[in-house]
């Protein structure tokens, strides 16, 4: 089974209403396919607080991450309006779960990056509402796939080699008819 790196805009949006936000892809999907098991990573590539914040308002997102030996690991990334309002950031994350939490600040403060999914590529996935909608999955039995095709090529075989005795056969009706 071939593996296929996928990979998918992620994004969210943390303020006073919306104070924090668990990544954990897997949990979400545990309860419908419990078979299917991929890896998934997030890579943050920017943070961004709008302009409309209040002046000079310090946004804090404290970020949580399970580090070697499932130590937990928390540091804050620091925005402020009138001073920066757009960090690039380096941020990679092989195992989920991963919360933001927006500590200080009103916000909104959004942070966005990229959601890879290493998975069969037989598996088709498809979003079926949008973000935070259930996901459906289909996969395909890779045993099942490669007996029909043997199938088809035992049959095409069989066709072949009757088309090639019938050939051979009307050579040899022709070679005789002209010899007589």
């Amino acid at each position: 089974m071939v593996e296929e790196l996928k990979s998918h805009f992620w994004a969210i949006t943390l303020d006073s209403n919306n104070r924090q936000n668990i990544w954990d892809p897997e949990k979400n999907l545990a309860t419908h396919v419990d078979i299917l098991h991929r890896e998934h990573q997030l890579s943050v590539k920017h943070i961004v607080v709008e302009e409309e914040t209040r002046n000079h308002d310090l946004n804090v997102v404290e970020i949580e991450a399970i580090g070697y030996k499932e130590q937990p690991i928390k540091f804050p990334v620091t925005l402020m309006v009138g001073k920066c309002t757009m960090m690039q950031l380096n941020l990679f994350f092989p195992n989920p779960p991963i919360t933001f939490h927006l500590v200080r600040g009103s916000g909104p403060v959004h942070l966005l990056g990229n959601h890879t999914v290493n998975s069969p590529d037989e598996e088709i996935c498809r979003n079926t509402g949008g973000l935070g909608q259930e996901v459906e999955f289909v996969v395909v039995d890779e045993d099942e796939d490669s007996e029909e095709q043997e199938e088809i090529l035992e049959k095409s075989n069989r066709k072949e080699l009757k088309r090639t005795v019938s050939q051979s056969n009307i050579t040899k009706i022709r070679k005789k008819a002209k010899n007589e």
